[in-house]
């Protein structure tokens, strides 16, 4: 009865130690546990070494001889990466366009006709090729493309003065017709996209994710420009954006935390009702050792050596080592029995300060981003909202033309 007693209180100490330890670490455990979802989320591929050609594109504008050079040699490459392949067609628009300056119209579309219309500088490629056109004296070529470039990319705002300029050239030419029903095309696209940005969700996480993801159902066009947007007027908006969602993910991380600590609290709150009542079973068992020491003791007899008196103080000195371990068990399992609520508490109220901090990371992060993306829409919109007006003032000018010349 005795053995079993002290292995179950063997058991229940071994409980209560393993509580201890998890109280103690669970904060530190947690936000190890946090930083490991989210750097394994996080681990993106190394993309290869573009300082140089970013260096070169960022010189370009001088035109040097050495840095023309460099360019040159950067799109003989293969691209390694979406964004080496982007700074490639960069690269490729900045010579065609240096051609051009120096009058080499046919040097220039050479340039520009590897570049897909898949391409984020698809339109600047179009506009320059429509351009070496009208320099090399081909009206009708540089009309073409102009308009084959304001019909391909409906939402690009450059491509769009593309077709303004096309209209003015129909205009010069005796084509008025034409040309004002190219206004009207202009018109109708731009207020079209200005009723797609107008669309875009109110809520910041679903509004950010349909401007910033590729695969979103926002047409490229309007999604480069709203980049570039944001960049212009916002560039901390990207970073605002990954520190919002790093944020995020380990404020929901701490958050489950939480509920497992909750499953945990269940537990030791369990283990402190067994132990209030192996205390109890302890206090039962120490009086009765306690009334057989003092039977033992009443029992001894002076100077007598008999065996029965040896047997007697035997059972004493085991009765009164008995208590002492016993009473040192009691102080354990009566110490741990207030701690390990505190300890457990105060671990709580930690996962509750960091999850909280998270939060308000999170949402300063995110009101950042919000800002950002916010000042992009309303610039957009009123490049769109300018060429619609202008759109429509020349096509009025055209209509007053038409109407006086019917009239003569």
């Amino acid at each position: 009865m005795r053995k079993r007693f002290f292995t179950s209180a063997i058991l229940l100490t071994q409980g209560i130690i393993a509580a201890i330890l998890f109280a103690a670490s669970s904060v530190v455990a947690s936000i190890e546990v946090c930083d490991s979802d989210i750097k394994t989320i996080s681990n993106d591929q190394p993309n290869p070494d573009l300082t140089a050609l970013v260096a070169a594109l960022s010189e370009a504008a001088s035109g040097a001889p050495s840095t023309l050079r460099q360019l040159r040699n950067a799109i003989t490459e293969l691209p390694r990466s979406p964004a080496e392949s982007m700074l490639q067609d960069r690269a490729r628009v900045i010579l065609a366009a240096h051609a051009l300056r120096d009058g080499k119209a046919l040097e220039a579309r050479q340039w520009l006709s590897s570049i897909s219309t898949e391409s984020s500088m698809a339109v600047d490629a179009g506009l320059l090729m429509a351009e070496s056109w009208r320099i090399a004296g081909d009206n009708e070529n540089a009309l073409t493309w102009f308009m084959r470039v304001g019909r391909h990319f409906p939402y690009d705002i450059a491509a769009l003065n593309g077709l303004l300029d096309a209209a003015d050239n129909l205009r010069s030419q005796g084509h008025a017709p034409m040309a004002a029903a190219l206004h009207d095309e202009v018109l109708n696209r731009a207020m079209t996209a200005r009723g797609i940005l107008d669309a875009l969700p109110d809520d910041p996480h679903a509004r950010a994710d349909i401007i910033l993801l590729s695969s979103s159902h926002l047409p490229a066009p309007l999604r480069r420009q709203l980049n570039e947007q944001i960049l212009h007027h916002s560039p901390d908006t990207r970073n605002a954006r990954r520190t919002s969602q790093r944020a995020e993910q380990r404020w929901h991380c701490l958050l489950r935390q939480q509920r497992d600590m909750e499953q945990q609290r269940r537990i030791i709150l369990q283990q402190v009702t067994t132990t209030r009542q192996a205390l109890a079973d302890i206090d039962q068992q120490l009086i009765a050792m306690e009334l057989q020491r003092q039977s033992l003791s009443t029992a001894m007899v002076p100077n007598d050596f008999s065996a029965e008196q040896v047997n007697l103080r035997q059972q004493l000195r085991q009765v009164s080592n008995t208590m002492l371990r016993t009473q040192a068990q009691r102080d354990f399992l009566a110490s741990a029995q207030d701690k390990l609520p505190l300890m457990l508490n105060d671990t709580e109220q930690r996962l509750a300060i960091l999850a909280a901090f998270y939060e308000d990371v999170r949402g300063n992060a995110q009101a950042s981003m919000d800002e950002g993306i916010r000042r992009a829409l309303n610039a957009l919109d009123n490049q769109f909202r300018n060429i619609a007006a202008e759109s429509q003032a020349r096509q009025a000018e055209l209509l007053v033309e038409m109407g006086a010349v019917t009239a003569q």
